[in-house]
């Protein structure tokens, strides 16, 4: 680097400290503008040697490695200590060298003609080349021929602009491609010789990993998809099953009459009552497996469509329960008709269901936060313990026994695969004794719950 090889023939070389330029001023730090501002306040660019261009060194650190502002600070801060010793001076110094020469990163120094002046050891690795080999070589040859044009293009920005970057092949010293970041500054010196820094970043590890995120990614789809394709046949073919042992208990009770034994009542009495559950588990099951499955048909409607036709579906329970319904004022939206009124009359079921009020009082919100419209229902119910307030939306997941509430807990799963598909999701505010307030959005999340 500036005529030495070695960090130590760097320390090893005398030093006229009365020789000074001011650099740093116009010095821009890619990724932590900040650091510009350490390395102006330690005075430390006011210290040049004859042979080392300094404003070199300093650019290409400053300009090149973001990640190195920790390591700067701590050097500020022991520069802003030292006296006018020599060689504590020269030990900053020798940091500051190591740094750059042992940065993970790629960094070389081209003059105007693209000639490589000198490369740190990364540079070097990354084709396949040693920092000796490279000094005096063309860099345009390391390039594949087909990105020769748009490195054109990023040295003519580079010009106007003084840096730019790129994504190019590159060609290493077997021959071998290496998909790399490449990133060009100019010297922020005035006095710096003419040329360029190279900033080279390895990217093939992040394309390997994105690609392995993929491949899992995809896979996870496919099991997804083969699950929910199970779900719907097992459930759809129990059906017709569950339907017989229903009827045929039926049947059978009409015919014994009374001639059937109590012990025997109780019996077909039990199977009845299990084959009725098996039955509403099976009709869930194919409205979770349809929510997931069937295309989604939007059209822009008012919410109060269906949250209307939800109503109607629960009008008996609603009278039987003695329930007040109130609700804001509903927008428009782009939804799935079926869908949105399926989570509708969910939340509205379990409003209901879960009140040991004399009189549920039930509340269809709507709010508008800084991120958009959020959707709800709340309630004068049970409520909830918070440690719950995400497992409730798990198929199959129940807080309380059959014996006190009828369902299969596959509800809230419904309702969480309706928001989803909306691009939204769902959540709940709840308190024991308190109610619940479950709050959906459609489109963008409108805020965190």
């Amino acid at each position: 680097m500036g005529g030495w090889r070695t960090p130590e023939e760097v320390l090893a070389s005398p030093m006229d400290p009365t020789r000074s330029i001011d650099i740093l001023g116009r010095l821009q730090v890619r990724g932590a503008v900040a650091l510009g501002a350490v390395l102006a306040s330690t005075g430390l660019a006011r210290l040049i040697h004859a042979d080392l261009t300094l404003p070199v060194l300093v650019a290409a650190v400053a300009a090149g490695l973001a990640w190195l502002y920790p390591l700067f600070r701590q050097l500020r801060d022991r520069y802003l200590s030292l006296s006018s010793d020599e060689e504590e001076v020269r030990e900053v110094l020798g940091d500051m060298v190591s740094a750059v020469w042992g940065s993970v990163e790629g960094i070389a120094r081209l003059d105007d003609k693209g000639n490589y002046l000198w490369v740190n050891p990364s540079y070097a690795k990354m084709l396949g080349f040693t920092p000796e080999e490279m000094k005096g070589m063309p860099g345009r040859p390391r390039v594949h021929p087909d990105d020769v044009p748009r490195v054109k293009e990023t040295y003519q920005q580079m010009e106007e602009t003084g840096r730019a970057s790129a994504d190019v092949t590159t060609i290493r010293k077997d021959d071998s491609y290496l998909f790399t970041r490449m990133e060009l500054a100019k010297p922020l010196n005035e006095n710096a010789r003419p040329g360029f820094f190279l900033f080279l970043e390895d990217l093939a590890e992040s394309q390997e990993i994105e690609a392995a995120l993929a491949r899992k990614s995809h896979e996870l789809v496919r099991l997804n998809s083969e699950l929910e394709q199970f779900a719907y046949i097992a459930a759809h073919d129990l059906r017709e099953p569950t339907r017989k042992i229903v009827s045929f208990s039926a049947l059978l009770q009409t015919d014994l009459g009374g001639d059937l034994p109590e012990a025997a009542r109780k019996d077909l009495h039990f199977i009845m009552d299990a084959a009725r559950r098996m039955e509403q588990l099976v009709h869930d099951l194919l409205a979770l497996s349809r929510t997931s499955r069937s295309a989604m048909v939007t059209e822009t409607l008012g919410l109060d469509e269906c949250v209307d036709a939800a109503l109607e579906a629960l009008a008996l329970k609603i009278e039987e329960a003695g329930a007040e319904i109130f609700r804001d004022p509903l927008p428009e939206v782009e939804v799935d008709r079926t869908l949105i009124t399926q989570l509708y009359q969910n939340l509205l079921s379990n409003a209901l269901k879960f009140c040991n009020a004399e009189q549920p009082r039930v509340h269809i919100t709507v709010e508008r936060n800084g991120q958009g419209l959020v959707l709800g229902v709340r309630d004068n119910g049970i409520g909830i313990e918070p440690e719950y307030a995400k497992q409730i939306f798990q198929p199959f997941k129940r807080l309380h026994g059959r014996s006190e509430y009828e369902g299969t807990g596959i509800g809230l799963a419904i309702c969480q695969k309706a928001a989803e598909r909306h691009h939204g999701r769902i959540w709940v505010e709840s308190e024991p004794a308190k109610g619940s307030h479950f709050k959906f959005t459609i489109g963008e999340p409108g805020g965190n719950p």
